[in-house]
């Protein structure tokens, strides 16, 4: 990979070699516009648009998924409680973005960081989807609530805590968070 100052070198050598009275005052000026805090934020956005071509939507959608889906759920729910027409829809169209927008969008952007999970990310995904589905099911008062739920739970709680646990313990991480993964895994 290249160094920050690699780059910072040949910024300054284009910078310098552009016709400018004062060279050194329109670097520094310049040079803090490529980035937020540091130089290497330059280097590690052009490796993630490299490696995930896919990144920056993603993590588009899951911004806008979650937001859309949660004032969609919330308006929803406004209106079921005041008993106001149009309920339905917004608890309908806001559960299943948030269940097929941005469930999956969140999990591709963690799974694509780490490469590694397959099982917990699909174990979150299943549970939580049908967990959120069973939780709309009670708000509209429709049958299959109950059997829903606990299948949502079965899958959270036996599957995707378990295996979430295991694999932080895997993980290179401080002794203390390790004895407390370990005492939680023999909690469950």
């Amino acid at each position: 990979m290249y160094s920050s100052e690699l780059i910072k070198g040949t910024l300054k050598t284009i910078v310098l070699k552009l016709l400018v009275d004062n060279k050194e005052d329109f670097y520094n000026k310049t040079i803090p516009k490529f980035f937020k805090h540091e130089l290497w934020e330059i280097e590690e956005e052009t490796t993630l648009l490299l490696t995930y071509k896919n990144y920056y939507p993603m993590k588009k959608a899951t911004i806008y998924g979650g937001v859309i889906s949660l004032s969609l759920i919330a308006l929803g729910t406004v209106f079921k409680i005041f008993h106001w027409p149009g309920s339905a829809i917004s608890l309908l169209l806001g559960f299943f973005i948030l269940c097929f927008v941005f469930f999956p969008s969140a999990l591709y952007l963690n799974y694509s960081a780490t490469k590694k999970g397959i099982g917990v990310n699909l174990s979150a995904f299943l549970g939580g989807t049908i967990l959120m589905i069973g939780i709309l099911f009670k708000v509209m008062h429709w049958p299959g609530t109950a059997m829903l739920l606990q299948v949502g739970w079965i899958i959270l709680l036996g599957i995707f805590i378990p295996l979430l646990l295991f694999s932080k313990l895997k993980e290179k991480i401080s002794p203390e968070m390790k004895s407390a993964f370990r005492h939680l895994a023999r909690f469950l």
